[in-house]
């Protein structure tokens, strides 16, 4: 068999491996650059097909459970977005209502609202939640 067969095949594999992500055809693919390889080196279509058929067991069995580990390893749940805000220190810029209000969280002004009555100008306070683009603030516990 042509080296190119074996070449494409590996092709064909890979491309098969980017739709599935298991492993199982990229270590059809490995096995068919190892049968290309062997194509190259030799006319023995044993040995072709020996070389591909020990490689992708191989692959299959020595580096599949590795990297699927790797793969999908359990990363620690972190916050984003307007999520990550939540509990963060801020200060008011001017004084906080229910109505309006505006705070500087994180070097930047935030609008803010407070559902506990006014929190004068500033003074130090806690992010509650996000509503849209405004924070919703408490004042900051004293220890």
């Amino acid at each position: 068999m042509g080296a190119w067969i074996w070449f494409a095949l590996a092709g064909v594999g890979a491309i098969f491996e980017l739709i599935t992500l298991n492993l199982i055809f990229a270590s059809l693919a490995l096995g068919s650059v190892a049968g290309g390889v062997a194509s190259l080196l030799t006319e023995s279509i044993t040995a072709h097909t020996l070389a591909f058929a020990l490689t992708s067991v191989l692959s299959v069995t020595l580096f599949r459970p590795p990297l699927l580990r790797y793969l999908y390893r359990k990363t620690p749940i972190s916050n984003t977005g307007t999520l990550a805000l939540i509990g963060l220190p801020a200060r008011t810029n001017t004084p906080v209502n229910k109505n309006s209000g505006l705070i500087m969280l994180r070097n930047e002004p935030w609008s803010a609202r407070s559902e506990q009555g006014e929190i004068p100008q500033n003074t130090d306070v806690v992010i509650e939640r996000i509503d849209g683009a405004i924070a919703i603030v408490s004042p900051m516990k004293s220890k």
